[in-house]
C-alpha cells in the first residue's frame, strides 16, 4: 500500500548487513518485498493463537470449533479488535483465500461467525492485558484469537496453566518492519538505524524485556526467559499455521471490500 503511494524508499541491503541474520520466514515475506525489491526490515512479531486453560481443558484444543463446545458456553473470551477478528474470522468462516481480500458476502457471513462467537463468550476485552487478567481468575477458560505473550502475562499472575495452540484452520501473523521515507534526509542513518534493529542487542532486548516474537536468528539462540513462549524451534512450520496478510483495500474498485466497509459491518457485531 505504501509502495503504490510512492512513499517509501527501498531499503539498500548492503547497508543492512544483519539482514543476513533474520530468519526466511520473517526476511522473505512477500507483503515487504515489492516487484523483487524490499521496502521493509522486519523485526518484532506474533500471531492470533487459541489461549487456554490446561487445568480445566486437558487436551490441547484442534480446532476454533471447539470453542462451540457446551462446557465452554459463557468462558470464551475475545479481544475488540476490528482488523484482527475479521481477518481471524475469515479465515474460519469464509473460502475467502486471502482474509483481507473479501467480497460483500464473505464479509457479511465472517460477522455472522463473529456474532455466533460473541453468544458464547463471557466478555470482549479492551486490551490483551485485561483477556489476560479474565484469563488468570478464571473467568475466561478458552479464547477467540490471542497473542502469545499472553502465556508470560498469566504467569506473571501466578498462571502458569495459560497456555496457547495454533488451531488446525490457521490464524493470521502480524510482522512490524522498520521502513524507510522516500524523501528521509538522511538514509545512511537511517539504514543504520534498521540494521540496529535487528542486530543482537536490540532482538534481545524486544524478546526478553518487551516479550515479543524476535526475527535475528543469533538473537533467538541467545534469548533467556522468553524463548519458550514462541514456537522458535519450527519457525518453517509455522508458516502452514498462521499467515501474514496484508491490510484490507483503502479504496473501492478492487471489487473486494474496504477498511472502512469493515469498521461499518463490525458496528453490526458491536451492536449484536
Amino acid at each position: 500500500m505504501m509502495v503504490a503511494a510512492d512513499i517509501l524508499q527501498p531499503i539498500d541491503e548492503s547497508k543492512v548487513p544483519n539482514l543476513s541474520k533474520i530468519h526466511p520466514f520473517f526476511k522473505d515475506d512477500p507483503n515487504i518485498i515489492v516487484d523483487g525489491v524490499r521496502y521493509g526490515v522486519p523485526f518484532t512479531w506474533g500471531c492470533a493463537p487459541m489461549m487456554y486453560n490446561t487445568k480445566v481443558i486437558t487436551s490441547a484444543p484442534e480446532s476454533w470449533a471447539d470453542l462451540f463446545k457446551p462446557e465452554y458456553a459463557g468462558k470464551v473470551g475475545m479481544m475488540d479488535d476490528p482488523l484482527g477478528n475479521i481477518m481471524l474470522g475469515a479465515v474460519v468462516a469464509t473460502d475467502a483465500e486471502v482474509a483481507t481480500e473479501l467480497t460483500k458476502k464473505q464479509l457479511d457471513d465472517t460477522i455472522k461467525y463473529l456474532i455466533s462467537v460473541k453468544k458464547i463468550s463471557r466478555l470482549i476485552t479492551p486490551s490483551w492485558g485485561d483477556l489476560a487478567d479474565a484469563m488468570a481468575r478464571g473467568d475466561v477458560i478458552i479464547t477467540f484469537s490471542g497473542w502469545e505473550t499472553i502465556k508470560k502475562f498469566c504467569a506473571d499472575k501466578g498462571a502458569s496453566h495459560i497456555d496457547y495452540v495454533y488451531p488446525k484452520e490457521g490464524t493470521f501473523a502480524w510482522l512490524d518492519t522498520y521502513s524507510i521515507a522516500k524523501d528521509a534526509p538522511n538514509p545512511d542513518i537511517d539504514h543504520k538505524l534498521c540494521d540496529m534493529i535487528v542486530d543482537v542487542p536490540a532482538q534481545l532486548f524486544i524478546g526478553d524485556d518487551f516479550i515479543q516474537g524476535i526475527t535475528n536468528t543469533d538473537a533467538i539462540a541467545q534469548l533467556g526467559i522468553s524463548k519458550d513462549y514462541y514456537p522458535y524451534d519450527d519457525l518453517s512450520g509455522l508458516a502452514s499455521k498462521a499467515t501474514f496478510f496484508a491490510f484490507p483495500p483503502l479504496e473501492e474498485g478492487s471489487g473486494k471490500t474496504t477498511f472502512n466497509d469493515w469498521l461499518e459491518a463490525y458496528e453490526t457485531f458491536k451492536a449484536a
